[in-house]
């Protein structure tokens, strides 16, 4: 499929999350973890190397400069996040909204609090 769409011979790797989206809301992550966590990312064989890398852990995006600051080589970082919030946008366009918008909530499902950091990332996203 991605091949008739961009004519090209295209190889997809799927690389599993480790341990770093798990403890991202709770403790500052290293960027020596954060290497560990990427470099299967990167493929370097038969004169090919990997030019784009898709975030599909919802963390992830608040890592992207921290990606590509520890990246063995630039790579274009694709964040699917806009796509989704686009279709969810599509999907909810059919239903009535409440009379009064209610104020931005999220939830953790590890029951933990976020670290400062995370606090303050989320923060700049209206939470």
């Amino acid at each position: 499929m991605l091949m008739h769409l961009t004519s090209r011979p295209v190889s997809v790797a799927a690389v599993s999350p480790g341990r770093v989206a798990p403890s991202i809301p709770s403790a500052p992550v290293s960027d020596t973890a954060i290497r560990a966590e990427i470099a299967g990312c990167f493929v370097d064989a038969d004169n090919r190397r990997t030019d784009t890398v898709v975030l599909a852990c919802t963390h992830y995006p608040l890592l992207t400069g921290r990606f590509r600051a520890v990246a063995p080589w630039p790579v274009d970082w694709l964040d699917p996040a806009p796509a989704i919030a686009r279709r969810v946008a599509d999907l909810l366009r059919d239903h009535p909204s409440a009379a009064t918008p209610a104020p931005p909530q999220i939830f953790f499902t590890s029951g933990r609090a976020p670290s400062p950091a995370l606090a303050k990332a989320l923060a700049n996203y209206g939470f």
